[in-house]
């Protein structure tokens, strides 16, 4: 039994430098992949491409002088309209790779379309 005992001696705390460095060698155990949150909207292409492409940019600067509501816009989709923090990989998932890709690059608190 004092076998079991006798390696139970405190460990010592790493200092600063000795932080660092673990944390160097593998900073990517340590990292969280980007995220935002983001709102869209969605205009069906079910009466044509160039009518939804239309209501978009006619919307489009209503929406970024705040005269319109994000919430009550556009049509029906089986998607959420806002997202809270979520990651390219979890935008990829239902949007896309491009629509992920490009929504990391867009400026924040702006519509695009």
């Amino acid at each position: 039994m004092q076998y079991a005992f006798d390696d139970l001696s405190p460990v010592p705390e790493p200092n600063d430098d000795e932080l660092k460095t673990y944390l160097e060698l593998d900073a990517g155990q340590f990292r969280s992949p980007a995220s935002l949150p983001f709102i869209h909207i969605y205009f069906s292409t079910d009466n044509g491409f160039r009518g939804a492409a239309s209501r978009a940019m006619k919307i489009l600067p209503l929406l970024n002088s705040g005269e319109v509501d994000p919430t009550f816009s556009g049509d029906r989709l089986l998607l959420p309209k806002s997202f809270k923090r979520v990651t390219e990989k979890e935008i990829e998932k239902s949007f896309g790779k491009s629509f992920a890709t490009s929504l990391f690059t867009l400026p924040q608190d702006k519509w695009e379309g």
